[in-house]
């Protein structure tokens, strides 16, 4: 597949994308979920670190999120220094020691794909700070996700990594 990232999905809008052959091609897609869960993690524990503790400064945490968010999606689709990437880069060798990140593909999304991985992001955090308002801490239960998260990466994620033209 060529390169497609930041360029809008020639076949038209499409809402969400296979669960099971993500190509990155509609708004959702397998790892949509991955961006929904990282932005809430980061979200809960920059929050909990800088003691936030009015609406405003809570609102105004999801918005540096959410500008950071979109700019690690413009990095990870144009160029292979994103922390997404690093983290691969880094942690994946770990896991299969074959691996080698000069091999590591860009993510390429299509445009509807980047958009969506920043709503997911954008959402988890309103979500959570709806939680937080109405019961007057943060869902550090939420944390929790990262073990379903990471089994999730560790075996879809070893497929997707590499590129598979060479």
């Amino acid at each position: 597949m060529g390169k497609k990232s930041f360029t809008w999905n020639p076949e038209g809008l499409c809402i969400f994308d296979s669960f099971t052959d993500p190509k990155s091609i509609c708004l959702f897609d397998y790892w949509t979920i991955y961006h929904f869960y990282f932005t809430g993690f980061f979200y809960i524990i920059l929050h909990h670190y800088f003691g936030i503790n009015d609406l405003f400064c809570a609102i105004l945490l999801m918005i540096i999120l959410t500008l950071v968010h979109i700019f690690e999606e413009y990095l990870g689709n144009t160029t292979r220094l994103s922390l997404e990437g690093v983290t691969i880069d880094n942690i994946y060798p770990l896991i299969n020691p074959n691996f080698d990140p000069k091999f590591r593909n860009i993510d390429n999304d299509y445009m509807e794909n980047s958009i969506g991985d920043v709503l997911a992001g954008f959402i988890s955090t309103g979500l959570i700070i709806i939680y937080w308002r109405y019961y007057g801490h943060l869902p550090y239960f939420y944390l929790l996700g990262i073990f379903p998260i990471l089994y999730m990466l560790f075996t879809k994620g070893a497929e997707m990594v590499l590129d598979k033209s060479l």
